[in-house]
């Protein structure tokens, strides 16, 4: 994934996602498919960690958030032990 195509899905700084809920973000994205990195311009993990996707993914990934969004969190827990089982 090159620097010059990727955009931020999720701005740290602005939504206030921790680090956690960013990694929470990325498997979500590649679970889908979707090659997501984390970054942070600072330290202070205070501040919050933005999620990028490449530009040509962002559309798709702004898809599959809102869908995880709108299933709640059941989905996401089911799609976690689906995601775990198919790693074993």
């Amino acid at each position: 994934m090159s620097n010059m195509d990727l955009r931020t899905i999720f701005d740290g700084a602005d939504g206030g996602i921790s680090e956690s809920e960013a990694q929470e973000i990325k498997a979500l994205l590649e679970a889908n498919g979707i090659s997501a990195v984390l970054a942070n311009d600072t330290p202070l993990a205070s501040i919050g960690v933005d999620v990028l996707v490449t530009g040509q993914d962002y559309s798709r990934a702004k898809q599959v958030i809102a869908e995880a969004r709108a299933a709640g969190p059941a989905a996401a827990e089911a799609a976690q032990r689906d995601l775990e089982d198919r790693m074993k």
